[in-house]
């Protein structure tokens, strides 16, 4: 009889083992883990998501869809280093008012929007010997909100095939 209950804690304690490993290994297919060539873009705060984006050679066209707020983005970087200023900032032309719930490019207007570089982590812009490599980076918008004239700066990331 000792022998029995033996195996069974045996099986019982390997069965376990096993179950944990296997709720492991899909979690990591869940998040992703062994697809690292994925298109992402996401941002650390709520309310802000890409909506489009395609990365370019020209550079990125990045549209945010902006909830619970009415902003006005002030400043855009996109960059593979971890490093920036407040001078590393762009955005051409006017500022851009982006109200709750809107889509809007952030660069220009929506029938031409104007592309906005993404930096390379030697300083050099993405260019057309870039095509077809994967690019990882961080974004940060620099952004006022029209309702308290607060003044925030929002990071990202964006990894993507450039086209």
């Amino acid at each position: 009889m000792k022998n029995a209950q033996a195996a069974i804690e045996y099986l019982m304690t390997y069965s376990w083992a096993i179950l944990i490993l296997a709720v492991v290994i899909g979690a990591f297919f869940y998040m992703n883990v062994f697809n690292p060539n994925q298109d992402i873009c996401s941002f650390q705060t709520s309310g802000f998501s890409c909506f489009s984006r395609k990365l370019t050679p020209n550079g990125l066209i990045l549209l945010l869809q902006v909830s619970g707020k009415d902003v006005r983005v002030i400043g855009f970087n996109c960059t593979a280093s971890d490093e920036w200023v407040a001078s590393d900032f762009q955005i051409a032309g006017s500022n851009v008012t982006i109200y709750s719930g809107e889509y809007k490019p952030l660069n220009g207007d929506a029938g031409n929007p104007a592309p906005l570089q993404c930096w390379k982590a030697d300083g050099t812009t993405l260019s057309a010997q870039d095509a077809g490599q994967y690019y990882k980076g961080n974004l940060y918008i620099h952004y006022v909100d029209l309702d308290t004239g607060n003044d925030h700066k929002l990071i990202g990331r964006i990894i993507g095939m450039v086209e």
